[in-house]
């Protein structure tokens, strides 16, 4: 049997990342090209209280050598346009990956600017996945494996938007809006039902949907009030669906994300003055979600959560050229937290949504030389 001091876990990972970039001038164009290379080695282990080793749980490798080109073209004192392309050859792809987009940004007035976007990008599989790992500690052996056939994830998404700032509040508000519609192809599915089971552990497959649409709204705000005050809002709506339904669960099916809110928005008043001290309170809100609970093979609809932060800061400037900035808050102050979580030995430890933190003291110093 499986014994709970022999649920330990070791890992060790190694993340290296080289990045070059290079910018070069030619009359009303900016080239801007670059190489990226990135390795990642991870190996986890089961062992016991005594750091004894039991079983390999992961052992992967994954690598990426990225290309990318781009033109920052001035056409005329109001119209810029921007393409660019990328190339990148991952190692769990058979094939190197093309990426090509365009950005356009025009101002039509000192008040109006207008933009328009077309990018594309991939997502390539890899193995190592963060509630496997939690999984496996908590006493739930799984694995999860990439599907013989799977290939990458392609999102293609267009974009427009405008932003205003009228004379007449002298550049003190700033307005936003943007809508964008995304088509995922060959998007990434993990069903919660074992395609196998090897030596007592629970093989999940991630496999390719038909795909995914995610269309949604943006906008947000920016007011200077006076020298001391200023507000900042936005609010989001996003509509992320596969375009057909996954069995999350044995006979149970649905075509939404899982843990993602479709409604999400921001109000925060911030107060600045060098005199006395700085503060903000900020409101979050999180609008409801599905959440896959696999203890009893469900789909669940989670609340709304509003979470308040507030906080102050107050910097001391001394002649030697040295300042210490003193600050402390609460984050979450109304404690709006998750309140179902699960417990016991058959507790589905990924059953876990909303905010990250319950209600929070912050006390901290910096001091800047």
């Amino acid at each position: 049997g499986i014994f709970a001091t022999d649920m330990y876990g070791e890992l060790e990972s190694f993340t290296y990342y080289l990045d070059a970039q290079f910018n070069h001038q030619l009359d009303n164009h900016l080239l801007t090209w670059g190489a990226q290379y990135e390795d990642e080695d991870i190996q986890e282990d089961r062992v016991n209280n005594n750091s004894d080793f039991i079983e390999e749980i992961n052992d992967s490798q994954f690598d990426n050598f990225g290309l990318d080109l781009q033109d920052q073209w001035q056409t005329t004192d109001r119209l810029e346009i921007v393409p660019g392309i990328r190339y990148d050859n991952a190692s769990t792809l058979d094939d190197p990956v093309f990426s090509p987009r365009i950005v356009a940004r025009y101002t039509a007035t000192d008040e109006w600017t207008f933009r328009g976007n077309f990018s594309s990008g991939f997502l390539a599989p890899r193995v190592f996945d963060e509630d496997l790992h939690i999984a496996i500690v908590g006493g739930s052996p799984q694995e999860i494996r990439n599907a013989d056939d799977l290939e990458e994830e392609r999102s293609y998404t267009f974009s427009v938007g405008t932003d205003y700032a009228p004379n007449s509040m002298d550049g003190q508000l700033l307005t936003s809006l943007q809508v964008y519609y995304t088509i995922l192809e060959d998007s990434f599915f993990v069903s919660e039902d074992p395609v196998d089971n090897i030596n007592g552990r629970d093989i999940l497959e991630r496999t390719n949907t038909d795909g995914s649409t995610i269309y949604g709204i943006e906008w947000d705000l920016s007011w200077r009030i006076d020298s001391n005050w200023s507000l900042n809002t936005g609010l989001a709506y996003s509509h992320a669906r596969y375009d057909e339904e996954q069995e999350v669960f044995d006979g149970v099916f649905t075509d939404a994300y899982n843990k993602t809110p479709g409604w999400s928005g921001l109000i925060q008043a911030n107060y600045t003055n060098p005199d006395f001290i700085d503060g903000f309170i900020a409101l979050k809100w999180t609008g409801e979600m599905k959440v896959a609970r696999e203890s009893d093979e469900s789909i669940q609809t989670s609340e709304d959560f509003y979470v308040v932060d507030i906080g102050i800061s107050k910097t001391f400037e001394f002649d030697n050229g040295l300042a210490l900035t003193l600050r402390g808050g609460v984050n979450n102050i109304f404690d709006e937290y998750q309140d179902d979580f699960e417990s016991g030995a058959d507790r589905d430890v990924t059953y876990v949504y909303g905010p990250r933190l319950p209600r929070t003291y912050t006390i901290g110093a910096k001091i800047d030389f």
